[in-house]
């Protein structure tokens, strides 16, 4: 008895660890995109709320007319944006790197290679080279297969992520609406 006690407690102390080992990334993170946007003239208003602004940054980095290592460092600064989300394994990286770069209702609109008449998350190859960046920011051994089958998962869960929101914010407004009518 006395040893699965010891045991769940330090169960418990990991976990608050890792919890705590997360947020120190986090910070660290945060503090390095404040570091990027005084060395950049800007950094990118995120998440993607429409499938147009998601073109637009696409061509926004593949605009060479500043030159090439302009572009670089553009891509290089969304990468960057895009680790904020943090994450200690590729799988988590790379859902919170997609969360940093596209809104719910964006994502239900892609699939990885555009399949169900969906748009090709593949066919943004720079943004989509940006989310490696971010995942091997956070994640520095990640694989790219492993990064794939996240991002794929992550843009195949985006339309239930979506049915849920809406549900809890049509369910919010009810009960506003309710406690508005209690107390005219």
């Amino acid at each position: 008895m006395k040893m699965k006690a010891e045991g769940q407690q330090l169960d418990f102390l990991t976990a608050t660890v890792n919890q705590m080992a997360d947020s120190v990334n986090l910070l660290l993170n945060r503090d390095m995109l404040q570091k990027v946007a005084s060395n950049c003239s800007r950094t990118f208003d995120l998440p993607t709320k429409t499938t147009a602004k998601m073109k637009e940054l696409e061509t926004e980095l593949k605009t060479i007319e500043d030159g090439v290592a302009r572009s670089n460092e553009k891509k290089a600064a969304l990468g960057k944006q895009l680790s904020l989300g943090g994450g200690t394994k590729s799988s988590d990286a790379a859902y919170r790197a997609m969360a940093e770069l596209m809104s719910d209702a964006v994502a239900a609109e892609f699939s990885f290679e555009g399949r169900k008449g969906k748009l090709a998350f593949s066919s943004y190859p720079l943004i989509y080279s940006a989310v490696l960046v971010a995942v091997r920011i956070n994640c520095p051994d990640a694989k790219r297969k492993d990064i794939d089958e996240a991002i794929k998962y992550w843009l195949k869960k985006g339309p239930s992520r979506l049915s849920r929101a809406n549900k809890r914010r049509d369910n919010d407004e009810t009960e506003e609406s309710e406690v508005n009518a209690e107390n005219p």
